[in-house]
């Protein structure tokens, strides 16, 4: 499992209640919203920066022609506790393979990538979301090896819309989303995102110094995750009573005999 697959896992998790009376010792509370960075290739040294200040990952790019892959991949081999990131785009298998070789966790890549690269399972995917993806589209995303889906939430304040659209995101496609946010939401906000399908908020490097402290303070302020029958990327557990053979009606006849 990549570094970000056991990110996303462990934020979305919900733990069940402590049973009894009894005092119990408990582990460090993970974040139930992660906190991602993009960083520009040529900020690149800004990323360690960003990862002291409370990001969960970082995400270089987009890469181009002028910044190659394998020129990070000493900061990258450097870092090996980090969960790094490279914004792809149109990805080619070369892109593909220099970015495994340098260290990289995931990739971010877009319904224009070529299809062998989005099918390679030597790294974890994101994909970005187009404004045009239909129902049908965001269905058949379950079968691609992708962690989660990166969405813009726009300027201005939340709205119901907005909200509604997250929700159809997660719920067709079964994922989580990255969210791209430039301010600071309120804690409602947060919660709200939450409950909508979003597992992280990415910020861009430009916003992230402002920014990171006090989201990390809030992030970590939030009341655990509450179950839902909705939440479009939850594991569903089969129900106890599946399998078994129905009773209901012989003991209604047997009280008709008595």
């Amino acid at each position: 499992m990549s570094k970000i697959a056991d990110k996303i896992r462990r934020a979305i998790r919900i733990e069940s209640a402590p049973i009894g009376f009894a005092t119990v010792a408990t582990a460090r509370k993970e974040p139930s919203l992660l906190l991602a960075v993009q960083v520009p290739f040529e900020l690149r040294d800004k990323a360690e920066e960003s990862l002291s200040q409370g990001a969960d990952t970082v995400i270089f790019g987009p890469i181009t022609e002028k910044a190659p892959t394998d020129a990070f991949a000493a900061w990258a081999k450097s870092s090996e506790k980090a969960s790094l990131g490279i914004w792809l785009g149109d990805a080619s298998d070369d892109d593909i393979a220099k970015a495994k070789d340098a260290g990289i966790d995931y990739a971010i890549v877009s319904l224009d990538s070529s299809a062998t690269s989005a099918l390679h399972n030597e790294l974890s995917y994101l994909l970005v979301v187009q404004e045009d993806m239909s129902d049908a589209t965001l269905r058949m995303l379950e079968g691609l090896p992708m962690e989660a889906m990166i969405v813009d939430a726009g300027k201005g304040p939340s709205t119901l819309k907005q909200h509604l659209e997250l929700k159809r995101l997660a719920s067709f496609s079964r994922l989580p989303l990255f969210l791209r946010i430039e301010a600071e939401p309120s804690l409602k906000t947060l919660e709200a995102y939450r409950e909508a399908g979003v597992v992280a908020l990415l910020l861009d490097s430009s916003h992230a110094s402002a920014l990171l402290s006090s989201l990390r303070k809030a992030v970590d302020a939030l009341p655990p995750r509450r179950r839902r029958r909705d939440d479009g990327f939850e594991a569903r557990l089969p129900s106890l009573d599946r399998g078994r053979p129905a009773q209901h009606d012989d003991e209604e006849e047997e009280e008709e005999d008595d």
